[in-house]
């Protein structure tokens, strides 16, 4: 299991269960009625949790690959033994 840590935006914008939306901006929450605004603020979700998506599946394949080397060396090290060889020479 890999567990990945998203670190939360200092300001988010915030949904209201009746589809209102509101974001922070100087010291005050406004409420966001113009379409254009929320446009850009859905974008700027959607690049943070592509972004997000990018560097999870690159932690996950950096696992992967560490993993297949490391039981791959002892794969290796296993069948030299059985072999009656030493590791000394892989």
């Amino acid at each position: 299991m890999i567990v990945v840590r998203v670190s939360p935006v200092a300001v988010p914008p915030c949904l209201t269960v009746d589809g209102l939306a509101f974001e922070r901006v100087t010291n005050q929450t406004k409420k966001v009625d113009d379409s254009v605004r929320l446009a850009d603020l859905l974008r700027q979700g959607q690049t943070a949790t592509s972004e997000s998506e990018r560097k999870a599946r690159a932690a996950a394949a950096h696992f992967a690959v560490d993993y297949v080397c490391a039981l791959g060396g002892n794969l290796v090290a296993s069948l030299v033994r059985q072999l009656g060889g030493s590791e000394k020479h892989i």
